[in-house]
């Protein structure tokens, strides 16, 4: 088993070389979310975002090829320290509901970004392997 992988969770750390509102709102803001989700891997075809606690999220993407959405809503935005959201990937035969929890923490201009993704159903846990990418590419982004 993956040690970063325990049951239905998954933790994933990165350090990027900026400011964490820089990289908070790269996560949050759908037009910059559109540069680096996905980066060769997808293409995404459109993205909305409300970043407030009970405010929605979407991202339209041709993916695993088909068009797909995954959505749902920020339950904590606490910029630019926190955002925790629910996510629903419509690719699944039987989409569920998991929780993204980002946190930012800044020290000497750069930023610890810690994600967790847990309440993952057993079929989607191998889907998890794309967190890394993306959080190289938000990387590559922010830095760039």
């Amino acid at each position: 088993m993956n040690p970063k992988t325990a049951e239905n969770i998954v933790r994933e750390e990165i350090t990027v070389k900026a400011p964490a509102e820089k990289v908070f709102d790269a996560f949050v803001d759908p037009r910059s979310r559109k540069m680096w989700w996905g980066q060769g891997e997808w293409e995404i075809t459109g993205s909305s975002s409300d970043p407030r606690a009970g405010g929605k999220w979407d991202l339209h993407v041709i993916a695993f090829g088909r068009e797909s959405t995954i959505h749902g809503e920020y339950r904590i935005v606490d910029r630019p320290h926190v955002v925790e959201f629910t996510w629903i990937a419509s690719w699944y035969e039987t989409p569920s509901t998991s929780i993204v929890r980002v946190e930012f923490e800044e020290h000497n201009g750069e930023t610890t970004v810690r994600l967790t993704h847990s309440g993952l159903a057993e079929a989607e846990r191998g889907a998890t392997k794309g967190w890394p990418r993306l959080l190289e590419s938000l990387r590559r982004y922010v830095e760039n």
